[in-house]
C-alpha cells in the first residue's frame, strides 16, 4: 500500500487535494495534487517513512529539498514548499513538468533535437555546480523532456535525492546508479563536478545509441568495464565524430582526462555544432541564471532562524525587516521560509497567493491556508475568525507568517496584520514582515498600525 492510499482520503495537510498517483521510488512516492493556497496543480513528493525513524532517508529527503530550493534555473525543476502532515508524513511540493522522461527518447533524438538536450543539461549542471552542489544521479529517468512553444526540446533535471553539498559533506559513500555513475563514485572515492559530467556523458550516449553497452552486467563487471571507454567509442561508431569525441572525453575513466567543467564542455561542443552558448564566468552566472546568494543580510537571517529554532524561550512575536528597495528583503524571506519549513513549522506566505498586482492579499492567503469555509451570521469571514484560526494552528505546531511589502496592504488587510501582530507573542506564532525604509506616505493604511505597535515595542526591527 502506498502512503497516498494509506491516507484513505483525497485531502492532505489541510491544503492539498490529491488528483492522481505519478510514481514512486524506494524511499518516496510522488502524486499530483491541487494546492488550494497557490490555486494551481503541483507534484507532491511524500517520504514513505512516516515517523522519521529512518534517519538516513530523512536526511537525504531534507538535503534534496534544500539543494533544489537553492537553484532557480529553467532546466532544473522548481520546488515550492516543505512540510509535515498531522500524520507525521514529510513531504515537499514542486512544479508539474508537462513532458516525458528522457529515457523514452533513447535512440530517437538526432541533430538539432539532440543538441537542444545536450545544451540544456549542460546549463542545468552548470547551475548546480556553481552553487557548490553535485547531483550524483544524472540519468535519462531523472530528466523530463518538454517541447517549448518555439518547438525546442528543453530538458528539465529532476530528483536531487542523492545530491552532495560540497561545502558541508562529511563522508564519502557510494552513490548513483551503477550504469551511469563515474568509476570514482562507484569506488567510494572523493568526487567533484567531473563525476556529474561522466554521468551526463553516459546519459547522452544512451540518447544517441539507444542503449548502454554495460546493461545487464553485475556491479563488479560494470566497474571493470568502466576501466576503459573503448566500448563506449564502439557504441558511438555511427554517430558524428565530434559527438563521439566529446562523449568519449566526458566518460574517460580518469577524471583528470574529462572536461573540467560544464562551461568548458559546452564551449567545446559549440565550436563544432550549432549550439547557442552564452554561459559566462561564475559570478555573472549566479546573477543571471541562479537564485542570488544572500549577501549583506546574514545577520538578520541568523537572528530570525534563531528565533524560530529556540521555541521554548521565544514562542512568538513580530519581526519587521526594513531596508532600501532592491536590498534583498524578499530574498531573505525566502531563506526564512525554507528554514522554517525544514524545522517543522507551518509557513503561511502572502507570496504564495496569486493575488492582486497592487500588493499582498493577506486575508485571501489566510482563508486558503486555514481552509475556512463557514462564514459568520452575516455571511462574512471576518478578521477575528481568521485570527482565531491562526491561533488554533499555532496550538498544533509552530506557525510562521511571512508577509512581504506590508506598506502595500489595503485597509482591511492592514487591520488584520495589526491584530495578528498584537497577539503574536501571546498566541505563540511568529510574524516576519518586510517593507522599504519610510515607504508609506502620509495617510497610508498601514501607517497608524505601525506607529501604535512601535510605541508599544510590539515588534523587533531588523
Amino acid at each position: 500500500m502506498t502512503v497516498w492510499e494509506g491516507l484513505a482520503r483525497k485531502s492532505f495537510d489541510n491544503r492539498y487535494e490529491f488528483l492522481g498517483f505519478l510514481g514512486q521510488g524506494s524511499w518516496s512516492e510522488v502524486v499530483r495534487a491541487f494546492d488550494r493556497v497557490r490555486s494551481s496543480e503541483v507534484a507532491v513528493k511524500l517520504l514513505k517513512d512516516r515517523a522519521g525513524h529512518d534517519v538516513l532517508a530523512d536526511r537525504f529527503f531534507r538535503s534534496e529539498f534544500r539543494a533544489m530550493a537553492n537553484i532557480d534555473h529553467p532546466n532544473v525543476v522548481r520546488v515550492l514548499d516543505f512540510g509535515q502532515s498531522p500524520e507525521l508524513i514529510r513531504y515537499y511540493t514542486m512544479e508539474i513538468v508537462p513532458g516525458k522522461v528522457l529515457s523514452e527518447f533513447a535512440g530517437k533524438l538526432r541533430g538539432k533535437r539532440f543538441e537542444d538536450v545536450f545544451e540544456g543539461l549542460c546549463r542545468a549542471l552548470w547551475a548546480v555546480h556553481v552553487k557548490g552542489c553535485l547531483h550524483c544521479d544524472v540519468k535519462p529517468d531523472n530528466v523530463m523532456l518538454v517541447v517549448s512553444k518555439r518547438g525546442k526540446h528543453e530538458p528539465v533535471l529532476m530528483d536531487f535525492g542523492l545530491s552532495i553539498d560540497l561545502s558541508s559533506r562529511s563522508e564519502t559513500a557510494v552513490r548513483g546508479t551503477p550504469l551511469y555513475a563515474a568509476p570514482e563514485m562507484l569506488a567510494g572515492r572523493e568526487v567533484d563536478a567531473r563525476a556529474d559530467i561522466y554521468s551526463l556523458g553516459m546519459t547522452l550516449l544512451e540518447v544517441l545509441a539507444g542503449k548502454l553497452p554495460f546493461k545487464g552486467l553485475s556491479f563488479s563487471s560494470i566497474l571493470s568495464a568502466k576501466a576503459s571507454n573503448d566500448t563506449i567509442r564502439e557504441s558511438l561508431a555511427s554517430t558524428p565524430k565530434h559527438y563521439r569525441d566529446c562523449i568519449a572525453r566526458m566518460t574517460a575513466p580518469d577524471p583528470r582526462d574529462r572536461f573540467p567543467s560544464c562551461l568548458t564542455l559546452l564551449n567545446t561542443m559549440a565550436a563544432k555544432s550549432d549550439l547557442d552558448t552564452d554561459l559566462p564566468s561564475p559570478p555573472p552566472v549566479q546573477r543571471h541564471l541562479l537564485r542570488p546568494d544572500l549577501i549583506g543580510r546574514e545577520r538578520q537571517l541568523e537572528a530570525i532562524t534563531r528565533r524560530i529554532d529556540d521555541r521554548e524561550k521565544s514562542k512568538g512575536g513580530c519581526i519587521l525587516i526594513q531596508g532600501p528597495r532592491k536590498s534583498g528583503k524578499t530574498r531573505l524571506l525566502e531563506e526564512v521560509r525554507y528554514h522554517a519549513q525544514l524545522s517543522g513549522a507551518r509557513v503561511i506566505a502572502t507570496t504564495d497567493h496569486p493575488g492582486s498586482t497592487r500588493g499582498p492579499l493577506l486575508s485571501s492567503t489566510l482563508k486558503s491556508a486555514v481552509a475556512l469555509r463557514k462564514p459568520n451570521k452575516k455571511g462574512q469571514i471576518c478578521c477575528e475568525m481568521l485570527v482565531h484560526e491562526v491561533q488554533k494552528l499555532s496550538g498544533q505546531r509552530p506557525v510562521v507568517l511571512l508577509i512581504d511589502d506590508i506598506h502595500k496592504l489595503e485597509t482591511n488587510d492592514a487591520k488584520l496584520w495589526a491584530v495578528l501582530a498584537h497577539r503574536a507573542a501571546r498566541d505563540g506564532y511568529l510574524i516576519v514582515s518586510s517593507m522599504p525604509v519610510r515607504a508609506y506616505p502620509k495617510g497610508s493604511d498601514i501607517a497608524p498600525h505601525l506607529d501604535a505597535l512601535d510605541d508599544e515595542g510590539g515588534f523587533v526591527r531588523l
